[in-house]
């Protein structure tokens, strides 16, 4: 719940009203550098829950890439 409330909730409650807007083109780089930010929180979050679980393969690569 930290996680949700203290880094995912705060980013897509400023983006989401400006892709609402219209005006996310605009502010393309500003949105990816700040998405790229909360993409490396999130992979340490999904790297430590995976060894609290005792998973052993990365599973933070997505299918495809």
């Amino acid at each position: 719940m930290v996680i949700l409330n203290q880094k995912v909730r705060p980013f897509t409650a400023k983006w989401h009203p400006v892709q609402e807007n219209g005006r996310l083109s605009a502010r393309h780089d500003e949105f990816r550098r700040e998405l790229t930010d909360l993409q490396q929180v999130l992979l340490v979050y999904t790297r430590m829950l995976g060894d609290m679980a005792g998973v052993e393969e990365d599973l933070t690569a997505l299918e495809g890439d």
